[in-house]
């Protein structure tokens, strides 16, 4: 079990590292943006067009893509003052209990993504410069928010069985130290 445990977070943490590498891209691409559309508003006395829709769609890529990375990483803000004087059973009960809910709002909200997309798409929603359809918008924030819940799924199934089987409990990564 602990094989395949570890084969289905090697995958996701490859999928999670790859949007990350992703989201990295789309902060290079938001900073020449910028540059170049404050360069030509005040010297040129031109802004780019559209590039506030542009940073729109990028922020939402940067976002998203970076919360399964940042969640494999454990790197979100955790407040651990009490916790940290649990032992490593408890510890992980603590956390397969924060992260339950984190799994059913996170899954809620790919759902509403997708289930936007199709709406979007079916009424032809475009922005208001560009005119750009928003309905992929809504398929990228989807699919960040997947690979998200995929990583809490995995964190909240060690931490599950962490809670029963101490070995586990002391191997897991799903307690940061």
């Amino acid at each position: 079990m602990k094989k395949a445990l570890a084969a289905v977070d090697a995958t996701i943490n490859k999928l999670s590292a790859f949007l990350g590498n992703i989201s990295m891209f789309f902060i290079f691409f938001l900073m020449i943006l910028m540059m170049a559309d404050v360069i030509g508003r005040y010297a040129l006395s031109k802004s780019i067009l559209g590039a506030y829709e542009l940073c729109e769609g990028a922020l939402l890529i940067v976002v998203c893509f970076a919360l399964a990375y940042t969640q494999m990483k454990k790197r979100h803000i955790s407040v651990d003052i009490i916790v940290t004087y649990f032992n490593r059973r408890i510890r992980c009960l603590v956390n397969f209990l924060m992260l339950l809910p984190c799994v059913v709002f996170s899954v809620v909200c790919v759902w509403a993504q997708f289930q936007q997309a199709g709406f979007n798409l079916r009424d032809h929603i475009i922005t208001s410069t560009l005119r750009m359809p928003e309905w992929p918008f809504n398929i990228v924030i989807g699919i960040g928010l997947l690979v998200f819940v995929l990583v809490l799924v995995a964190d909240t199934i060690k931490a599950g069985i962490g809670i029963f089987i101490i070995d586990f409990a002391n191997e897991t990564e799903s307690v940061k130290e």
